[in-house]
């Protein structure tokens, strides 16, 4: 569901992604229904994070980069070499990790230039891909680590 937020600023999200600049736009209102993993998987009831909430069976329960793609393999998902320019007929995913490999977000592409997140139990924003990236403190995402897909 889209909201009309389209030129709503929030100084929050500027402030930990210091690359989105006013290049978002908000689409949805504040929800703690999900979190950006189920999001990207098209789960829009609960959140997804190993160990702590719902997790797929049969992936192992850790944090590190390995277990993420292989929850989203388990989806059809499958890598694509960091290629994120757009393909007709195929959704992408993008899992950023902190500087040290830990996972912290997926973003989905919808168009060439655009992707969507859920920032935790705050907004979904649309957002370049690049601009969640950077890493300033705790609360920040990272830098893309890992590019999937799989046909729609």
């Amino acid at each position: 569901m889209k909201v009309n937020m389209a030129k709503q600023r929030d100084s929050f999200i500027e402030s930990i992604f210091p690359n989105i600049g006013t290049d978002y736009t908000i689409i949805s209102p504040i929800t703690p229904n999900y979190n950006c993993i189920a999001f990207a998987a098209d789960d829009y009831s609960k959140y997804w994070w190993p160990q702590r909430f719902y997790w797929p069976d049969g992936i192992p329960a850790n944090e590190d980069l390995e277990s993420f793609i292989e929850c989203y393999k388990l989806l059809g998902y499958k890598e694509c070499f960091m290629d994120s320019n757009f393909e007709e007929g195929y959704e992408k995913v993008a899992i950023y990790c902190t500087p040290s490999g830990r996972p912290t977000h997926a973003a989905k592409q919808i168009t060439n230039e655009i992707w969507k997140s859920k920032l935790g139990p705050y907004y979904d924003i649309e957002h370049k891909l690049e601009g969640l990236n950077g890493w300033i403190n705790d609360q920040s995402y990272g830098y893309v680590a890992c590019i999937l897909k799989r046909k729609q």
